[in-house]
């Protein structure tokens, strides 16, 4: 059961930095999926789109800790002591809607990536005919799977008969049961590690073509850059989420640590698809340019145009 706690013995520092690190990792993301989604040499191919659904998961983790943060700061500011409140209250909040979806859809994403890729570099003529619809099946897939443990939580806070026993800052512990939790980190957990033991051998067989550059063209080579980049960001995920859900479900508690190794993934993965994927990165600082120079072209054209009709022959 919980207990009223004063809002002066709590510590200001978590609200702040999720509302400033969330709204970073949510802006700049968004802007990184929507310059590969609304670039049509990223968006024709399979490989870009299904990377842009990986900065998308990361830009919705960012509005999640982005909104709790918000939350958490106004019921700061307007009250004295944070009362007790039912579970199916903190169910409703949108950051734990995110946060129920996201956990294992995250752990799945990376073992899609890993499925991408070994089918790219074991069956290459089969992933060359893949169609750029096919990261979308891939999400559908995802999103299957994360259905069972969302209508369960969905479940468990609607039926709940218990009273106001939940802290009224409603993190996502207090909006779902323990049993819950320990699902939606599990599932999370596995798949990462089943992803990075299933990437083992698929960066064997990138080395072996990497030492044979003669017999790689230009469009492999930007296959296997791209294969460097996925096995990084599931590096990242196992570092920054793997190892705190481990130890979130072995102590049972969470340390305000784990949640900045959380956040600061969608960080770290923004750099590392940036500064890995030259062609992205030079869209990013062109983007922009293409469209004011066919802007200012277009002005001119009209200009030019309205000139000559203002313009009569001379009479002779």
């Amino acid at each position: 059961m919980a207990t009223p706690m004063a809002v002066a013995s709590m510590a200001l520092v978590p609200s702040y930095l999720f509302i400033v690190e969330g709204s970073i990792v949510f802006i700049f993301n968004t802007v990184l999926a929507l310059i590969i989604l609304l670039t049509p040499k990223f968006v024709k191919h399979k490989e870009y789109v299904l990377l842009a659904i990986n900065v998308v998961f990361d830009a919705l983790f960012g509005l999640a800790y982005l909104l709790g943060g918000i939350f958490q700061r106004r019921l700061m500011d307007t009250v004295e002591f944070i009362n007790p409140t039912s579970r199916w209250n903190c169910y409703i909040m949108a950051h734990n809607q995110i946060f129920i979806i996201i956990t294992p859809a995250m752990g799945l994403l990376i073992l899609a990536n890993v499925i991408d890729r070994y089918i790219l570099v074991s069956r290459p003529g089969k992933y060359y005919k893949l169609t750029a619809k096919y990261p979308l099946m891939l999400l559908l897939i995802i999103a299957i799977c994360c259905a069972p443990t969302t209508i369960a939580a969905f479940i468990e806070a609607f039926t709940s008969t218990q009273g106001p026993t939940e802290l009224g800052i409603c993190v996502l512990q207090g909006a779902i049961s323990r049993r819950i939790q320990i699902i939606i980190r599990s599932i999370r957990i596995l798949t990462s590690l089943l992803a990075a033991v299933f990437y083992m051998p698929i960066l064997c067989n990138v080395r072996a073509m990497l030492r044979n550059p003669a017999s790689v063209g230009n469009n492999n080579k930007k296959q296997l850059k791209l294969t460097v980049t996925i096995a990084l960001i599931t590096v990242s995920q196992l570092a920054l989420f793997t190892v705190p859900d481990l130890l979130i479900l072995i102590t049972a508690s969470t340390n305000f640590v784990f949640f900045v190794m959380n956040l600061n993934k969608g960080i770290i993965n923004m750099f590392l698809i940036v500064f890995s994927q030259k062609d992205i990165r030079k869209q990013i600082f062109s983007w922009g340019k293409g469209s004011t120079i066919s802007f200012i072209s277009k002005v001119n054209g009209e200009a030019a145009v309205q000139s000559s009709r203002n313009t009569f022959p001379a009479v002779k």
